[in-house]
């Protein structure tokens, strides 16, 4: 399918990742018509057209040469209306993302490593499969609920009085959690012809409370080899063009196990804008389009660093605004579903310069660290 200039690209939802690629589509010569399931009142978009609400949704895909999506969850209602049109990224995995046991089921089938797990619907089935795996474990709900379905890290008996908001009838994943693993995350594009491209790796850590993103990173080489070999696996059993995440987890056994599959541009966007290769959201568009994806070199020279803005870190910031020649802010337009309303992105050689400059920075401490 090719997309040509005049088009009008739907996206669909209120994700604030979606900026980037409404920039990009507006620089290829394509219109873009963006639909919310909610009514906003006060809410900023770039977009050509905006539709809200299910009234307007006949509107919206009359208008629309293609629908995409940029989220890794969509409610019930819109997987029902999307099951009626075609779409070059399709729901299939969509559909397996937002059930936990079908994802895992398919990890099974192929022999993909994954953490063990068990399910539960009562706070006693908790518990048991709890003693079963050991402690410490993660609890969630095998249905995403929303962009950020809760989940509680149990890492004794004594915390299963956690769990009591999450049991509600249905089924819980009770699974392992590595406490000193490594979160990596693999961006990745697939154009119509299942060719794709892969980005440098992030690591992904919580820092000072907020989520910080190194993009970069290295592994042993023989895990990087395992690495790439898996993804490969994954790909060869999902129908999918456009943007997705591979989320892994590494332990300090050097054990690889995939955790999750996020489709959309996050979490790597930010940090490809400023990274040498061409970024994520210009990827996604040309395979949406029927371009030929840009090659992508995953040895930089670089070292990236992005820590997440919430908006009492602004004052903060503002103190670094004549020091840093070597960070660039991103506030988005709208304040997202975490909270967060912005990203700094730190550029270097160094990740021990770029780590102190954002600890010593003070923008990100806590009030009690303030107040000590």
């Amino acid at each position: 399918m090719q997309i040509l200039p005049g088009s009008t690209i739907g996206i669909l939802g209120d994700n604030t990742n979606n900026a980037p690629l409404i920039r990009h589509a507006h620089k290829m010569g394509l219109n873009v018509a963006l639909f919310t399931e909610k009514k906003y009142e006060n809410y900023r978009t770039e977009s050509d057209y905006w539709f809200m609400g299910a009234d307007q949704w006949t509107d919206f895909i009359g208008l629309s040469t293609v629908i995409i999506y940029n989220q890794n969850w969509l409610s019930f209602q819109m997987m029902d209306r999307l099951a009626e049109i075609d779409l070059p990224q399709g729901t299939t995995l969509l559909e397996l993302t937002s059930d936990a046991t079908l994802l895992r089921g398919l990890f099974e089938e192929n022999a993909i490593n994954i953490l063990p797990y068990q399910l539960a619907s009562t706070l006693d089935e908790v518990a048991l499969a709890a003693s079963a795996l050991t402690y410490p474990v993660r609890v969630k709900s095998i249905f995403k609920t929303g962009q950020n379905s809760k989940s509680v890290i149990l890492m004794g008996s004594w915390d299963l009085g956690l769990v009591a908001p999450l049991i509600d009838g249905g089924q819980l994943l009770v699974e392992t959690w590595a406490v000193d693993a490594k979160q990596i995350s693999l961006p990745i594009v697939i154009d119509q012809k299942d060719q794709y491209v892969s980005y440098p790796l992030l690591e992904v850590t919580t820092q000072q409370g907020v989520k910080q993103l190194a993009s970069g990173i290295r592994l042993e080489e023989d895990m990087e080899q395992a690495l790439y070999e898996t993804t490969s696996e994954i790909l060869k059993t999902i129908q999918y063009v456009g943007a997705l995440t591979i989320n892994f987890l590494v332990t300090p056994e050097n054990n690889l196990y995939v955790h999750d599959i996020i489709t959309g541009i996050n979490p790597g966007q930010l940090v490809s804008e400023v990274g040498e290769n061409s970024d994520i959201a210009l990827q996604m568009l040309r395979a949406i389009t029927g371009q030929a994806l840009l090659p992508i070199e995953n040895n930089v020279k670089n070292k990236i660093l992005s820590r997440s803005i919430e908006p009492e870190h602004l004052p903060r910031l503002y103190t670094q605004w004549e020091i840093r020649d070597n960070w660039i802010l991103t506030v988005y337009p709208n304040i997202n579903a975490k909270g967060v309303v912005g990203e700094v992105v730190a550029i270097g050689d160094s990740w021990d310069k770029l780590q102190t400059q954002f600890d010593v920075s003070g923008i990100w401490f806590i009030d009690e660290e303030i107040n000590d």
